[in-house]
């Protein structure tokens, strides 16, 4: 098994979507409560090379990002701060 723990959370979203708002409300406050990870807000209409390069295909998706950049799990749609947390430590084979 991989030992990656995610460094970064990457929220892709269209910058005039209430629920990819919604969700990076949840993210900021899994960010504060982990200050060792970072926190990014891609929109997709206007960042579309990064949107193309982790192939977002819904609005909302989060990724959990390891160091080296790698992708360790997505999420898609809007989650509460609960689940968010659970992902936090995944880990993939």
């Amino acid at each position: 098994m991989n030992n990656s723990l995610t460094k970064k959370i990457v929220l892709f979203t269209l910058s005039a979507c209430p629920i990819g708002r919604s969700m990076g409300t949840v993210l900021r406050e899994v960010a504060a409560l982990f200050p060792e990870l970072n926190f990014e807000t891609v929109y997709v209409e206007i960042q579309v090379e990064e949107a193309n390069y982790y192939r977002i295909k819904t609005n909302p998706t989060t990724l959990f990002v390891a160091e080296n950049g790698r992708e360790l799990y997505r999420l898609e749609g809007f989650h509460e701060t609960n689940i968010v947390n659970c992902y936090r430590y995944h880990r993939k084979d």
